[in-house]
């Protein structure tokens, strides 16, 4: 048996409704409106707009002072806990290669 789903021909559908209560709040969110003046490139995409935008804002310094202090905390952090690894006998693998070899040590290699 085989069974058969059929549409009714264009036209013939019902128009959705979209009629909402005053009092009832929308779904979502109205879309945003294009800025007057605001012109898309035919070639461009989203990304290349936001970049353009970007570019038009001109140079923006980077925060040098806390990606520097970020930076030097970790250091600190990590060269306390050597010090405790090494007090301790044992040392941190830091290349790949170290902890391969740390690795087929206890059999966990591949």
């Amino acid at each position: 048996m085989i069974t058969t789903i059929s549409r009714p021909a264009l036209g013939e559908e019902p128009e959705p409704q979209h009629d909402r209560p005053a009092d009832v709040p929308p779904a979502l969110p109205p879309l945003p409106q294009r800025e007057p003046g605001r012109t898309l490139h035919a070639t461009g995409s989203l990304v290349e707009d936001l970049e353009h935008e970007d570019d038009q804002r001109g140079y923006e310094p980077e925060p040098d002072a806390r990606h520097r202090a970020l930076g030097q905390e970790l250091l600190r952090r990590v060269r306390a806990g050597d010090r405790i690894a090494a007090a301790a006998g044992r040392t941190a693998p830091r290349t790949v290669a170290q902890k391969r070899e740390r690795l087929a040590a206890v059999g966990g290699a591949r």
